[in-house]
């Protein structure tokens, strides 16, 4: 009638108990359907809409005032939001509800388990992303020089610089990440047979030892240790890949080895060095 006041009915807000799939998975990589149970989502299609971080499900559908579906697309992601909408209004947000399988690193294609800088390695596995999504890919502590998507279950990575040692692989998508202990070694430096006259020094020390080779590595990883006989050299400079120097310690003897020292190896040259001889300039009466 002129003049009443319109009647306000009051809904009450939907209330999201269960997240689940339908195919009682936990965790999708290529998505699926998504039921949501509850209550007050609507004694009729109230025209649900359900987001699942950044990306809207496909074909959402109320099924009842407790029940509604949809599908997820893949993705990648972890600690997701859900939102659901009705009524083109927001309903009820969901904060860490949804997880996409995390990667999986099963094992990499090469011949060898040694690995040298630039040598393009492939990890195996599974949800690396149906997209290429920016995987980041690391050798030990060291990123790769290069990660390349090629599938969701293979990612390029092209070796970074590194020294002897077991290496660990290590794959991050989406803040989700994935390791395979130990998988990989660089292949061990090896020092050249020393040519010509023996290298000496004097007996006070700081006679300048260099040792030649290869697979020292592109940078000094600060790994590497020299010593003449067995006193440490002070210090060890890393001067190139195939290149290393120190100081020799004082000491006395001959014949004595030059070793190179690397984590779980130890490279031995030995009749290397020798201390310079005493010499008697005169002797005097007691």
């Amino acid at each position: 009638a002129p003049g009443t006041a319109p009647s306000l009915r009051l809904v009450p807000p939907p209330i999201i108990s269960n997240i689940a799939f339908e195919s009682n998975r936990s965790y999708a990589d290529i998505g699926g359907g998504l039921v949501l149970t509850g209550a007050h989502f609507g004694t009729q299609d109230s025209s649900p809409e359900i987001t699942v971080g950044a990306s809207s499900c496909r074909d959402s559908e109320w099924t009842s005032d407790s029940a509604i579906r949809c599908s997820v697309g893949p993705g990648m992601g972890m600690h997701l939001a859900l939102t659901l909408q009705l009524y083109g209004s927001t309903g009820a947000i969901v904060p860490n509800a949804f997880n996409y399988s995390a990667p999986t690193i099963s094992g990499f294609n090469m011949s060898s388990t040694f690995v040298e800088e630039g040598a393009t390695v492939t990890l195996m596995g599974s949800s690396f992303g149906n997209a290429d999504l920016t995987p980041q890919a690391r050798l030990g502590n060291t990123a790769c020089e290069a990660t390349v998507w090629v599938s969701s279950a293979a990612v390029l990575c092209t070796a970074p610089s590194g020294i002897a040692g077991a290496a660990t692989l290590v794959l991050t998508t989406s803040r989700a990440l994935s390791t395979l202990e130990n998988a990989l070694s660089y292949t061990p430096p090896s020092i050249d047979a020393p040519t010509g006259a023996i290298a000496s020094g004097p007996a006070l020390g700081g006679a300048v030892v260099t040792v030649f080779g290869v697979g020292f590595g592109n940078q000094d990883h600060k790994m590497l240790d020299l010593t003449v006989g067995f006193t440490g050299c002070n210090p060890t400079a890393w001067v190139s890949d195939s290149s290393m120097a120190c100081v020799a310690a004082p000491g006395v003897g001959g014949n004595l080895p030059v070793t190179l020292h690397v984590p779980g190896f130890a490279f031995n040259m030995s009749s290397t060095f020798a201390y310079h001889l005493p010499t008697i300039e005169r002797v005097e009466p007691m």
